[in-house]
Order: structure tokens, then C-alpha cells, then sequence
């Protein structure tokens, strides 16, 4: 009962010293939540300074509430706000940290879930930093996905194989996969990722690339 009762009290100050409920803060010791959120999202420093067993203070503020495992719904939230950062002004490393992170997360939660459609509910949304195309393939012709693109699960090329970069690197993006293990990549293909370079996508690229002009011979010995 004392438990139910605290959980509607206002006793913890944020970090401009507003009172807040416990509900309206998040564990900043998931790694997920550190990166993503504000600071001012978090129990302040000064707060767990008043108490000497932080650690049973924290299992306390769990148990009223404080949020401190990632949910699915969440995940989703997540991709949205690296989708619409990737818009405005925050920096490319920035959004590599959090993009990777989510990614990486959301594979783990999917593979973790029992019948968890996460990775459908995000196929489309564009929040993954694709894999960088080889310099000599960028100087030759640019790559469909630049410097601050980034793209969704659902259309793009597993990595599975570094030459397919000379097969669609103007055409289609190609997720970061060379780390994962196969029982991911089997997620992400029934996501709508490929295995292998789409027929269509490689005439697409053939045709990028044979209207692009070799004005020197760096170019001429890339094109062969």
C-alpha cells in the first residue's frame, strides 16, 4: 500500500528543481536510454547523493515506476526521433552513436522476444546509418545514400559479401551486418532486407554508372 501510494507523489526534484513523479523518469544506467534521452530525463546526481545504498534506492524508484528496461513501443519512438534528427542539425557522429545503438537493440530485442514483430513495426523507418561505399566507387560515382542519409531495413542489402558494393553501391543501401550472427540476418530478410543484389537494382546501378563520364584516367582504371 505505502508502495501504491508513493507512486502518486510528487518527491523527486528534476534537474531544474521541478517535482516530479517517479514514473517520469528513466534509469540512466541502461546504456539505450543514456544515449537517447535528455539529461533532464534522468534522476539528478545531487538525488542519489542524500542516500547512502544507491543501489536499493534504485531498485526502490523501480519499483515506483521509474522506467528501466526498453520496450518495444519505445524502440519505435526511438527510430521516429533519429529519422526526424537526422532532418535538423545534430551532428553525424551523434546520430552514428544513437543510430547504432538502436539498431543493434532492436535486433537484440527481436531475437530475444518470443513472436516479436518489432523489426516490421521499423522496416520503413529510416534510422540506420548505412554501410560506407569504397572512395575509389564514390569518386567514380556518388552512392545512393550520402554522408548524413540514412535508410530503413526494408529495401536495403544485407552484408553478407563486401564485393556487392560494385554491384548496386549508386542503386541500393546496404545495412551494417558483416558482425551479426545468421539468426539476425534471417530476421532482417523477413523484414524485407535482401540476401542478394535484386536483378533490377543491378541494371540500375549499371546504368548510374555508364552515364557517368571518365575524364581522367583515375576514373577510366575505376570503371575497368
Amino acid at each position: 500500500q505505502i508502495v501504491a501510494v508513493l507512486r502518486t507523489v510528487k518527491f523527486t526534484r528534476d534537474i531544474r528543481g521541478t517535482l516530479q513523479l517517479t514514473s517520469y523518469f528513466f534509469d540512466e544506467e541502461n546504456p539505450l536510454y543514456k544515449i537517447m534521452l535528455p539529461q533532464e530525463k534522468f534522476v539528478p546526481p545531487k538525488f542519489w547523493k542524500l542516500f547512502e545504498d544507491e543501489m536499493s534506492l534504485r531498485r526502490l524508484l523501480m519499483d515506483l515506476g521509474m522506467k528501466h528496461t526498453v520496450s518495444d513501443v519505445e524502440i519505435i519512438e526511438f527510430a521516429h526521433t533519429i529519422e526526424l534528427e537526422a532532418r535538423g542539425k545534430t551532428s553525424v557522429s551523434e546520430l552514428r552513436k544513437k543510430s547504432s545503438a538502436l539498431f543493434k537493440k532492436a535486433l537484440k530485442y527481436n531475437a530475444t522476444k518470443k513472436n516479436s514483430n518489432l523489426l516490421n513495426g521499423i522496416a520503413t523507418i529510416k534510422f540506420v546509418f548505412p554501410v560506407k561505399i569504397q572512395k575509389e566507387l564514390c569518386d567514380y560515382h556518388q552512392p545512393l545514400a550520402g554522408e548524413r542519409d540514412l535508410v530503413g531495413i526494408k529495401g536495403s542489402l544485407i552484408e553478407e559479401n563486401s564485393d556487392h558494393q560494385y554491384l548496386i553501391w549508386s542503386s541500393m543501401p546496404i545495412l551494417p551486418t558483416d558482425s551479426l550472427p545468421q539468426s539476425h540476418l534471417e530476421h532482417l530478410n523477413k523484414a524485407g532486407a535482401f540476401h542478394q543484389p535484386p536483378c533490377n537494382l543491378v541494371a540500375q546501378n549499371l546504368k548510374n554508372i555508364c552515364q557517368s563520364g571518365c575524364a581522367d584516367n583515375y576514373l577510366r582504371n575505376i570503371r575497368k
